[in-house]
């Protein structure tokens, strides 16, 4: 009963989700189809039609379609997510006020900054601690 409540609630999510965002879109050639819109990335309009993924190029798109997916796409909010808990901190490479090189040797805002891996004890299941330094994932 459980599996039921848990497989007809999914449903009814997904359902509500694709229904929602179905558009109709037009092609350079004046085609018409029914889909949702996934993404954009590098000229590619990926979308969602009867439940499979298409990707067509953005410029095989009509001038409006392919003005709506830019306006979506410059409307996206990107969130910054938290760290998780354990991981190392960003080192603050912030020039000191006194240090003349720094405005020549200006860096890009684009830039990530350095983190150093910073021990710390873990702990297994039961409670047993192990110093050491997180160093990456697999």
């Amino acid at each position: 009963m459980k599996r039921f409540f848990w497989l007809l609630l999914c449903w009814g999510v997904v359902g509500w989700l694709a229904a929602e965002e179905v558009r109709t879109w037009t092609d350079s050639q004046g085609r018409k189809m029914q889909a949702q819109f996934v993404r954009e990335v590098d000229g590619d309009v990926t979308f969602l039609k009867d439940g499979k993924l298409v990707t067509l190029p953005l410029d095989k798109l009509s001038d409006e379609d392919q003005k709506f997916i830019r306006d979506a796409e410059a409307n996206k909010k990107v969130e910054e997510t938290a760290p998780p808990a354990g991981a190392p901190r960003p080192i603050d490479n912030s020039p000191l006020p006194l240090d003349s090189s720094s405005t020549s040797e200006a860096k890009s805002g684009l830039t990530k900054p350095k983190t150093v891996a910073e021990e710390r004890t873990w702990r297994d299941l039961r409670g047993k601690g192990q110093v050491g330094k997180f160093v990456r994932m697999h």
